[in-house]
């Protein structure tokens, strides 16, 4: 996966997840009935109508979550591994795609979410771990579950990387997909931070 396939992805399963949030909230308060507690109600504080609208559940996540971290999480191994590439350390895929660097940053995410209620960095995990499925690194489990089979990570050049992306683009419908898919999303939620006036809080607070 490229970059507006990482993102965009990575992003619209965020949005996937918010709105079965949504809806699990809202019925869960319908079943409940009268008998409702306050702490249940409080998970559905938007009109019924307006409930399941693209707009509310973006604005819902960007209210729950940091998405400038989750973004920056969806491209994280390729911003450590790709400068490694160019180091002739790995072929662009190193430890930024290793389950060792999901872990570290997972469990320093729940230290920091238990201990000061911070949930960034847990979101960061989130984007990383979306990235390394995006990028199927099941089917390389050498590098997956480094350094149990070896410390050693092959070798490539940039100019292997280029030649590759430019044959995937266009000859691979699961790249060119999702690329095409990844940009909508990032156009769509760039269209709406300008709708609703809010560039300049996203950059600066990433919560809205």
């Amino acid at each position: 996966m490229l970059l507006f396939g990482h993102l965009g992805v990575t992003l619209c399963a965020a949005m996937a997840m918010q709105g079965a949030s949504l809806q699990y909230y809202s019925i869960r308060s319908k079943n409940k009935g009268s008998s409702a507690s306050p702490s249940d109600i409080k998970y559905v504080p938007i009109p019924t109508r307006k409930r399941f609208s693209l707009n509310t559940v973006t604005a819902e996540l960007a209210r729950n979550i940091d998405i400038r971290f989750l973004l920056v999480g969806s491209l994280l191994p390729d911003i450590i591994d790709k400068p490694l590439g160019l180091l002739h350390f790995g072929s662009g895929r190193s430890i930024g795609h290793t389950l060792l660097f999901l872990l570290i940053f997972t469990f320093i995410g729940l230290f920091l979410y238990f201990t000061h209620k911070w949930k960034r960095m847990l979101v960061l995990a989130g984007g990383i771990f979306t990235h390394l499925i995006l990028d199927s690194m099941w089917r390389n489990p050498n590098m997956l579950i480094w350094p149990l089979r070896g410390a050693h990570f092959a070798t490539g050049t940039t100019s292997d990387w280029l030649s590759s992306w430019g044959n995937l683009l266009i000859h691979d419908p699961a790249y060119y997909i999702c690329e095409s898919i990844g940009f909508i999303i990032i156009c769509y939620f760039t269209y709406w931070l300008f709708k609703q006036k809010k560039v300049v809080a996203f950059i600066k607070n990433g919560y809205l």
